[in-house]
């Protein structure tokens, strides 16, 4: 082949080059994107005492708007007489009550599960995975692991580890 002829094809070559790469950078850019908002974006902020999707997850009591807007939901769409919205209303409160005060009495046994479990998973290690195995959890805490970042799911203080 001519020098000519060998022109346009090394032409070619470098512009499906170029066009990988642009592609490469593009596909690598928005693997990175999902990869921090799914790991690194921290959770929302915490108002009051109400965990961001609490007993009833997304979209129920505890989700997004909290208890009134669950009510208000259920007015509107059962078509709820306000006698029925305010029994509803006692209902929902008189329910979160019970269940805050279950966590507060059950707490202590979780957390003594929890520790027991560490305990048992630190004698199998080595002390170097062990001190890897505290980074990795301190690294989940920071992250908003373990339901609710660094507060109880009922919002009262620092969670205990």
């Amino acid at each position: 082949m001519s020098n000519d002829q060998q022109r346009p094809m090394k032409l070619m070559a470098y512009a499906a080059l170029l066009v990988m790469f642009l592609m490469g950078g593009i596909v690598g850019s928005l693997g990175m994107n999902a990869y921090n908002k799914r790991h690194l974006v921290p959770p929302p902020p915490q108002s009051g005492g109400n965990h961001p999707h609490g007993p009833g997850g997304p979209g129920g009591p505890g989700g997004p708007g909290g208890p009134d807007k669950f009510v208000e939901r259920l007015r509107t769409e059962l078509q709820l007489s306000d006698d029925q919205t305010k029994q509803v209303k006692d209902i929902m409160s008189k329910t979160r009550d019970q269940f805050q005060q279950l966590r507060a009495e059950e707490r202590p046994k979780y957390l003594a599960i929890r520790e027991q479990s560490q305990n048992q998973l630190k004698a199998v290690l080595t002390a170097e995975q062990q001190t890897k195995l505290q980074q990795l959890l301190q690294d989940d805490r920071n992250r908003g692991g373990d339901r609710g970042g660094d507060h109880d799911r009922d919002g009262q203080g620092p969670r205990q580890h």
